[in-house]
């Protein structure tokens, strides 16, 4: 896109840009071996933004940077962004996306139902860390501590006036009131050692932004989106996290109607090492893994890292892994993560599909409202699905079709080999999408993923030697994640769906057990006790407006529980004795 002035209107006191909005905010996750950056409208490792790609921190100075792509000197994602296929509910199809910088459906801030908003405002990355979290909570109000502008300038709320939402990024909220008081301690609420938040939305005309992807045809999704890029200390458990930087995105429909069908397209654009691009790439089925590895030493199909060889290391690979899917519908009768098995319990969405696409023609760019929705079901611009053969175009009636381009022997419902070298095919630049769905959001709804991106340089070897390393590491990633991550329950305070309900907990303080009663009907509510710092230590459902919680093995200290559903949001401040 273009960059362009600001005109301010004085008179509502609110600034917006005529055709574009001002130069992005970015900042860096820089925590382990590997650094990347987020851009204020939700922009993943954008060399052609100016950002920096998912780079090792210690080579910068030792590589010969004017042979790499990137301001950063080295290359392993040119770019990496989301875009949102859907159907409204009166039948219509949704697209918003955006196409390099050239154009864009999106603009930073919280989706805005008036039109209108502050653009200047919200161009910002938000920066912080759980060292600066921990310090501010214990210090707060003690004479001459001064609040982190990072703590001071979060984002917790809205601007009401201009249909924002009152609450928008995550809080500790340790009253319950429901507003942000960092002088009382509260702070953000943040997952990692290192995190880096960035808002957007599609809600602002193309007036205002340009004319994006569903500007052209078609009406935009109508979302609101959080993207939290984080990442762990080096030398944590066991220095699993080295090389991997997380990304936590939150998707929420601001439209009065439902979202059908609703597509999260994970673009990527890997330029490992050279400028040149050339890569090749496979994608493991069952890791929900996508896998790029340099291939610019390209000779008789293998690979070697010639600007590399007087450092000896191998070829680089990096890769995006889904970690966690929204969850899936029950009893639907459809296997939503993809392994197989039907209905099982707490079955998540899975990766629906991965396309690659090149240069022009049928398995070109996609650049209409069709073939948006095309790409985003693994279908090619004229609408055929890809088989699992060749190219994935040109085949035959014959020719079995598939969802997952390049899977080489991963997928369960294959035993041939579908591969960049089975195929034939010369390394080059990988385009494509990583697509998780079909979600239904109902107005106001949200929907939450995790992905991991990983980096892998290995001191000596062929182009297989990363591949195979870099998958015995996500399989342990995966495994640290069932068995430890958990998404922090923070603020739960003011709804708009309320109905002004209340809630009663009693005793508090208490020695062993918490009596909940709320003025709402028997259904479904979940509850979270969490402690100051955002971290969940129990949670669970009831059934009923009225019940009971055992808290005897809870270490005495103040905590926060928190009660919700789709109606009604409240938190308690508890003191167990």
């Amino acid at each position: 896109m273009k960059r362009l002035l600001i005109f301010t209107f004085s008179l509502m006191g609110i600034s917006v840009a005529s055709g574009q909005t001002p130069g992005y905010d970015q900042d860096t996750v820089d925590i382990n071996q590997y650094v990347g950056t987020i851009d204020s409208e939700g922009n993943l490792f954008s060399e052609f933004l100016g950002g920096i790609s998912i780079i090792p921190r210690d080579y910068a100075s030792v590589i010969d940077t004017s042979i790499f792509a990137g301001p950063s000197g080295f290359s392993s994602f040119y770019g990496a962004a989301f875009n949102y296929t859907g159907i409204s509910q009166q039948g219509d199809s949704l697209l918003s996306a955006r196409n390099y910088d050239t154009d864009t459906d999106f603009s930073p801030g919280p989706y805005t139902s008036s039109g209108i908003g502050n653009i200047s405002l919200w161009n910002k990355t938000y920066k912080t860390t759980s060292q600066e979290i921990d310090f501010h909570v214990q210090n707060a109000g003690s004479p001459g501590y001064q609040i982190p502008n990072s703590i001071q300038e979060w984002p917790a709320h809205g601007q009401p006036q201009f249909g924002q939402s009152y609450l928008v990024a995550p809080f500790t909220d340790s009253n319950g009131n429901g507003a942000y008081e960092p002088s009382l301690g509260e702070a953000p609420c943040v997952e990692g050692d290192m995190a880096v938040l960035a808002i957007y939305n599609d809600g602002l005309p193309s007036s205002f932004i340009g004319q994006g992807p569903g500007s052209d045809e078609g009406a935009k999704v109508g979302l609101e989106i959080h993207n939290l890029l984080f990442a762990y200390e080096e030398g944590s458990y066991g220095g699993l996290m080295d090389s991997v930087i997380f990304l936590r995105q939150t998707i929420q429909n601001k439209r009065s109607d439902s979202i059908l069908d609703l597509r999260a397209m994970l673009w990527f654009h890997a330029e490992l090492g050279f400028v040149n691009g050339a890569d090749r790439f496979e994608y493991d089925v069952p890791r929900k893994l996508a896998i790029f590895y340099d291939c610019n030493g390209y000779t008789n199909g293998g690979c070697s890292d010639d600007t590399l060889a007087l450092q000896g290391r191998a070829p680089q690979v990096s890769a995006i892994q889904l970690m966690e899917g929204p969850p899936a519908p029950v009893n639907n009768q459809v296997d939503d993560d993809q392994d197989g098995i039907v209905d099982e319990v707490g079955e998540r969405y899975g990766v629906e599909s991965v396309i690659l696409y090149y240069g022009v023609g049928v398995g070109g760019e996609p650049n209409t409202l069709s073939h948006w929705h095309h790409f985003s079901k693994a279908r090619w611009r004229d609408g055929r699905r890809m088989i699992h053969a060749g190219n994935g175009i040109d085949g035959s009636s014959f020719d079995p079709t598939t969802k997952y381009y390049f899977p080489r022997v991963s997928h369960p419902d294959f035993t041939d080999e579908w591969s960049e070298e089975s195929a034939g095919f010369v390394p080059i630049r990988k385009r494509g999408f990583m697509n998780v769905g079909p979600l239904d959001l109902a107005p106001g709804e949200k929907k939450t993923l995790y992905f991991a991106f990983h980096f892998s340089w290995p001191e000596a070897g062929d182009q297989f030697t990363g591949i195979p390393k870099l998958k015995t590491r996500a399989d342990a990633l995966s495994q640290w994640w069932e068995n430890n991550h958990s998404t922090p329950s923070c603020y739960a305070s003011l709804s708009l769906n309320s109905q002004h309900r209340t809630s009663r907990v009693y005793p508090n303080p208490t020695k062993g057990r918490l009596n909940i009663e709320l003025d709402g009907p028997d259904v479904a509510y979940s509850w979270t006790i969490h402690d100051f710092q955002g971290r969940v230590l129990r949670q669970g459902i009831s059934e009923h407006a009225k019940f009971s919680l055992n808290v005897e093995d809870f270490s005495p200290g103040l905590y926060v529980l928190s009660i919700y559903n789709e109606d009604f949001q409240g938190a308690h401040k508890v003191l167990i004795e």
